[in-house]
């Protein structure tokens, strides 16, 4: 199950690592878990949290049923229409990707690939917005030719390196996940 190698992602540690850290002298303990989200309500019911933040993707469908916890509860960038009640946190994702891809226009890299994900989620497109927003600025077209599709895991960036290479059309590539990024360089 590729979402249970939430832990492997450097993002999401990072993430978590600031969290602990911040809670390290509050009097708040950090409990991380990874649970079945047919269970989730009832497995954070029975601790008796204070508060849960949720990190990584979320069913919509359980939208409704999170209100029964009764509790804070924040969500790291999560898109949905039903969860826009809720405090969420949100990484800039297109301003990210459209000065990371102005970077490498700047170095003059006209080739520039896009690995993005097969998901087609909304943070995936608002990323590839900014990459094509980047181009545009600069005159350039979007070219297909220079997309490319990953699993967003460490493997994913391993095999898609391999079609990278294969192709040879590009001379830089950003990539809508970091985690594509370290098993491309790899």
């Amino acid at each position: 199950n590729k979402s249970s190698n939430l832990l492997l992602n450097p993002f999401y540690m990072e993430f978590i690592a600031a969290i602990e850290k911040h809670n390290r002298d509050s009097g708040y303990d950090l409990v991380l878990g990874y649970k079945n989200q047919d269970d989730f309500i009832s497995w954070a019911l029975s601790r008796n949290f204070d508060a849960v933040i949720m990190l990584g993707k979320f069913p919509t469908e359980e939208a409704f049923k999170v209100e029964s916890l009764r509790m804070p509860i924040i969500f790291i960038d999560v898109y949905a229409d039903e969860f826009s009640k809720y405090t969420n946190i949100r990484s800039d994702d297109k301003g990210g990707m459209y000065s990371a891809t102005k970077y490498l226009l700047e170095l003059g890299h006209r080739k520039i690939g896009y690995v993005g994900t097969a998901s087609r989620s909304e943070l995936d497109k608002r990323r590839y917005e900014g990459y094509s927003m980047a181009l545009k600025e600069y005159g350039l077209e979007v070219d297909s030719n220079l997309l490319y599709i990953s699993y967003p895991d460490f493997e994913g960036g391993l095999q898609i390196a391999d079609k990278i290479m294969e192709d040879n059309k590009v001379s830089a590539i950003v990539c809508s996940a970091d985690i594509i990024a370290i098993g491309i360089s790899h």
